[in-house]
């Protein structure tokens, strides 16, 4: 006979409950739900969020965006962690990027590199007690985890960063002041809106600026569909960071496409559509 695990039952519907307001499917509520439910132990502990990202059926940014909300929550720990580009020893875990550091020594191959964002650093997550208690003696398989980094590839720190609900949500508390960390490959993008001002002019302010907040609907929603993050609005401008230029090219694309579909659906012709520079 079955026994029915109350414990989890209860967890589980405590944190679907509290990861409901960050806007996040049901379909992925109830997918993180279960597999903490079913999941061994050490499935859970400085787990890769690829190989969750399989189990939960979602794609790694979906996944992501679950694991920032839980994070947000108390519900897990982010570590964020070394791998030696040489032997692939995993060194020292940080709670917090501010833990880690530029300089580093392999402890088993002697060699001196510096840490990248888009490189060496990596994460991984850990349930912490409040969603699930680990026994000891069962979280910790470092065959199991090899296995999966092998097959999956680590999550490299600059993805995690570069997830919208991580910089609407822990943005802020990356870094201490005066400390930074490099990345090696980062494409940028910086977009303004043209024919905006002559907007404001002929519409009035209430009703240009509805546009104008479409449009920025339109560039931000390109940017995370394509694994980038617009950071911030600048004027009627907004700058984006992507990590491969190809991903910046296609969300670009995708903006002026919806831009083009904007200007139709307000029906703007000639010297009042919009577009961008």
């Amino acid at each position: 006979m079955t026994l029915f695990n109350f414990s989890k039952w209860v967890r589980k519907s405590n944190s679907a409950d509290r990861l409901r307001k960050y806007g996040l499917s049901p379909a992925a509520l109830n997918a993180f739900d279960d597999f903490i439910a079913r999941a061994r132990d050490h499935e859970l502990y400085q787990a890769n969020p690829r190989y969750w990202a399989g189990q939960l059926g979602l794609s790694e940014r979906e996944t992501l965006s679950v694991i920032v909300a839980a994070a947000v929550e108390g519900l897990l720990d982010l570590n964020w962690q070394v791998a030696c580009p040489i032997c692939k020893y995993h060194g020292r875990m940080a709670s917090s990027l501010g833990g880690v550091g530029q300089l580093h020594g392999c402890e088993t191959c002697d060699h001196d590199f510096e840490a990248y964002l888009d490189e060496e650093i990596f994460v991984t997550v850990t349930v912490k007690d409040d969603l699930r208690r680990l026994a000891p003696d069962r979280r910790d398989d470092a065959t199991f985890r090899a296995l999966v980094d092998a097959r999956h590839g680590l999550v490299p720190a600059l993805a995690m960063i570069n997830t919208p609900a991580f910089n609407d949500l822990l943005g802020h508390q990356i870094f201490p002041e005066g400390q930074s960390l490099g990345v090696k490959q980062l494409a940028i993008f910086f977009s303004d809106l043209r024919g905006s001002t002559a907007l404001y002019h002929k519409y009035g302010d209430a009703e240009a600026y509805r546009w104008v907040c479409e449009h920025f609907k339109i560039l931000f929603d390109a940017a995370a569909k394509h694994n980038g993050t617009a950071v911030k609005t600048i004027g009627d401008g907004v700058l984006g960071v992507f990590a491969n230029a190809a991903d910046a090219l296609q969300a670009i694309a995708e903006a002026t496409a919806g831009l083009s579909a904007l200007n139709a659906r307000a029906g703007f012709r000639d010297g009042d559509r919009l577009a961008l520079k």
